[in-house]
């Protein structure tokens, strides 16, 4: 377990930084009145504690990440991200987790795919 400790420091860094740029919707939600203010709220603060939990979890490894740890760092960021990424969608729309998660997945990486009518 420690061999991955690396790997969840710089992974906790990455879904802390993700939960910062969700300000930006947080933001946009609250000058629009649209009410998805809380969604985000709830989304905002589950994805920064989890990003500084994992982060205070593993703050003393040291070591640097090797060829390999990076093809899991990439497999991790984009298994996990597009679950913080759905939160809202779950949480405003009461869309079920696998249709967030296909949505997440489209927005993060632009396809334009969608299943929402």
């Amino acid at each position: 377990m420690h061999r991955l400790y690396p790997v969840i420091r710089v992974l906790s860094l990455v879904i802390l930084m993700f939960g910062l740029t969700m300000l930006l919707p947080l933001a946009v939600s609250w000058t629009q009145h649209d009410g998805a203010e809380g969604a985000f709220d709830e989304a905002i603060l589950l994805t920064i504690s989890t990003g500084l939990g994992l982060w205070y979890a593993t703050r003393k490894e040291q070591r640097d990440l090797t060829i390999r740890d990076g093809f899991l760092m990439v497999a991790l960021v984009w298994t996990l991200l597009p679950i913080y990424a759905g939160l809202p969608l779950v949480l405003q729309l009461n869309v079920s987790f696998t249709d967030a998660y296909f949505e997440a997945v489209s927005g993060l990486t632009t396809t334009g795919a969608t299943i929402l009518s």
